[in-house]
C-alpha cells in the first residue's frame, strides 16, 4: 500500500476568536483540501496530553472531485497547539499519516 503524498491533503488554520482578557488564547478553525479520492475520512487530534481537538474532519465533495474539509476545535488552547492527521479509506484503511 502507498500513502499519499503530504500534497495530496492540504491544510490550514485561522484563529476565530481571541478573548479581550487574555489574548493568549486561541480557537482554531483547521481546514483545507483533499486531492486524493481514496480519503473518504479525515481525523484530527492534537500533539500533545491535552486534546484541543480529536475528531473526524467534516468533508464536502466538490464537483471536480476535490474535497474540502474542516475542523473546529473543541476548547480554548493556551498555545497553538501541532495537530496529527489521519486518513482513511471507505474499507476503514489508514491510507495517509501526518504529525
Amino acid at each position: 500500500m502507498s500513502f499519499p503524498a503530504q500534497k495530496d491533503i492540504t491544510w490550514s488554520w485561522v484563529n476565530l476568536d481571541c478573548n479581550a482578557n487574555d489574548e493568549d488564547k486561541q480557537y482554531q478553525l483547521y481546514y483545507g483540501i483533499i486531492k486524493e479520492v481514496q480519503i473518504t475520512r479525515l481525523h484530527i487530534e492534537h500533539m500533545g496530553s491535552d486534546k484541543y481537538i480529536d475528531k473526524d474532519a467534516e468533508i464536502v465533495e466538490l464537483f471536480d472531485g476535490n474535497k474540502l474539509w474542516f475542523a473546529l476545535q473543541d476548547k480554548y488552547s493556551e498555545i497553538h497547539p501541532g495537530f496529527i492527521l489521519t486518513g482513511f479509506n471507505k474499507d476503514g484503511e489508514n491510507v495517509f499519516h501526518f504529525e
